[in-house]
């Protein structure tokens, strides 16, 4: 079976909501006050109320193809936020939006006609694309269904970002998605 970022993502967000915030019995991390700056990715975000750092479930990590994972990961009611520098020979935003593309096409359990792709400028006046589709899945007899969505941008240094963003599609809101189009921007 081919891991990808969509497949491991799916796992994760599911480990997420399975444990109480991030470490199970212990205590809830607090609150996130400010921005963001996810490390050595040349971008930040201000999520606002409700979300809060989180260190993904022991073996569980959060992985991303042909890039490097930049922490933190931050979690909400919603989802999970999770930011990658991709590789060099990743170098548009057209080149992510492909391989999203291929590993879309790729898993047999995506709801055919889910797949979306929109240019976007946020508040600050970064450009970038914003490619999302729907996963659904069956695991010991229940269906669960996420919707993954990656905010793809290029940093300061010419290197494309992937914000990716994987919700619970029964809490997929959008509080989430206009955090990220009003405060994502270039350190």
């Amino acid at each position: 079976m081919k891991l990808n970022i969509h497949t491991i993502g799916f796992v994760t967000l599911l480990l997420f909501i399975a444990a109480i915030k991030c470490g199970g019995a212990q205590p809830s991390p607090p609150p996130i006050t400010g921005t963001i700056t996810f490390s050595g990715s040349g971008i930040s975000i201000t999520p606002g109320e409700g979300w809060y750092r989180c260190e993904p479930p022991t073996g569980a990590g959060v992985f991303f193809r042909g890039g490097i994972a930049c922490g933190p990961t931050i979690v909400s009611e919603s989802g999970m936020l999770s930011v990658g520098l991709m590789d060099k020979h990743y170098s548009s935003l057209e080149s992510v939006a492909v391989q999203v593309r291929e590993e879309y096409d790729s898993i047999l359990s995506e709801d055919r006609h889910s797949l979306r792709r929109e240019p976007f400028v946020t508040d600050t006046g970064l450009r970038g694309l914003h490619v999302s589709y729907v996963q659904r899945s069956v695991r010991d007899g229940r269906a669960a269904e996420v919707r993954c969505h990656h905010y793809v941008v290029t940093n300061r240094d010419g290197r494309v970002v992937d914000v990716a963003y994987l919700a619970d599609a029964r809490h997929d809101t959008n509080r989430a998605h206009e955090m990220i189009r009003q405060s994502l921007s270039l350190q």
